[in-house]
């Protein structure tokens, strides 16, 4: 096979790469005036949780999760989160408001004891105990945005026909996992550029005592939403992957293959692995997101065509991705002081910015991503 580089200019695709879709989750919490969780129940006028596809709830019947429906491109993308926002603004009681931070204010022991019990999708709440009895409540009640991005299918198309491959699924899992390899070795660079997550006001299971705050993401470490570090999954191949989250769920590590918290998964039609060899990935989902407190969304358009554009560049780039202490720098990016910096985050991350603004530059990007 060529280059994709090579094909892309062949077959002048360069506009195919800016072309993706996005489709946001976001989790926030309804919280009343006086600072407490939110008692009142979920709005009637949503209808069924389990069969509304845009909204519903995530732990506790006060967590939102809005599902906005893929669009072409991160301004469309955001936009239909603020109509669901909005919907659910207008339903809200006098003294509720929606929290704008992934970490919650200071919870008392009473609201604790509610978050555990207030959840009415009684055909989750198996799951729901068995989160909160191994993760604790506190971590259970972070909030913050999935992305789900996928490729334009005319770039997937003619890079497969280019390919010679006969597999469109064993295709389409090798091009997105790479992506996802790209994503997991930079990862402390978007926890640098976007972590939101300072302080603690809740004290996590596991957590050591003497962690110094502020933070830069709390949520992006290991302390926050992520399995536990002794059940960390590997990002080293995708036959690798699936073998050990199926060892995992098998042994009783894992509840399901849902428990699997890494920053991004692999998405196919259907819910298991099977699907996903069967019909290939149909979409990334990028899971290491803090809420953003000053977009009224939770995400704002820069952080997405930022993403876009590094996921451009890492499919067109010819290298592989270092997954080398990929972890351990996350952590240590994430848990630093948010006016600090490594010598070697400054040097990485502005060589990996001229590498980005060469290759805007060089297929013509629209303005937004130039900029």
């Amino acid at each position: 096979m060529e280059s994709i580089e090579a094909i892309i200019q062949q077959q002048q695709l360069a506009g195919k790469l800016f072309g993706g879709f996005f489709g946001l989750e976001v989790e926030q919490h309804r919280v009343l005036t006086n600072g407490k969780l939110s008692r009142h129940p979920y709005p009637a006028a949503f209808s069924s949780r389990r069969h509304n596809p845009y909204l519903k709830t995530d732990f506790c019947d006060n967590m939102f999760e809005l599902v906005a429906p893929p669009v072409q491109g991160a301004t469309a993308a955001v936009q239909n989160l603020k109509y669901l926002q909005q919907i659910v603004n207008d339903h809200l009681a006098a003294d509720e408001r929606i929290w704008p931070l992934s970490i919650m204010a200071p919870l008392s022991a009473d609201d604790l004891a509610f978050a555990t019990t207030f959840n009415t999708r009684q055909w989750m709440a198996d799951y729901h105990d068995y989160l909160g009895a191994k993760y604790g409540i506190a971590r259970e009640l972070m909030a913050g945005v999935h992305v789900n991005f996928s490729l334009h299918r005319d770039l997937i198309a003619a890079l497969f026909a280019a390919s010679g491959q006969s597999d469109l699924a064993a295709f389409k899992n090798h091009l997105y996992f790479r992506l996802a390899q790209g994503f997991v070795a930079h990862r402390w660079l978007f926890t640098y550029l976007f972590g939101a997550s300072p302080v603690l006001a809740n004290p996590l299971k596991g957590m050591p005592d003497n962690l110094a705050f502020p933070v830069r993401s709390l949520r992006s470490s290991d302390f926050g939403y992520t399995n536990f570090s002794s059940e960390t999954i590997t990002y080293s191949s995708l036959g690798a992957q699936l073998d050990q989250l199926k060892r995992f769920v098998a042994e009783g590590k894992f509840y399901s293959l849902h428990e699997f918290y890494g920053p991004v998964r692999l998405k196919s039609r259907g819910a298991n692995s099977d699907d996903l060899i069967a019909h290939g990935t149909e979409r990334l989902e990028f899971r290491a997101f803090d809420l953003d407190p000053l977009s009224r969304a939770g995400i704002s358009n820069d952080t997405l065509n930022f993403l876009e554009v590094f996921l451009a560049y890492w499919l067109v780039a010819d290298q592989e991705a270092d997954l080398t202490e990929a972890d351990e720098k996350n952590q240590a990016v994430a848990l630093q002081h948010p006016h600090q910096e490594f010598d070697w985050t400054k040097e990485r991350g502005l060589a990996l910015l001229d590498n980005l603004d060469a290759f805007v530059a060089k297929y013509g990007a629209p303005k937004e991503y130039q900029a």
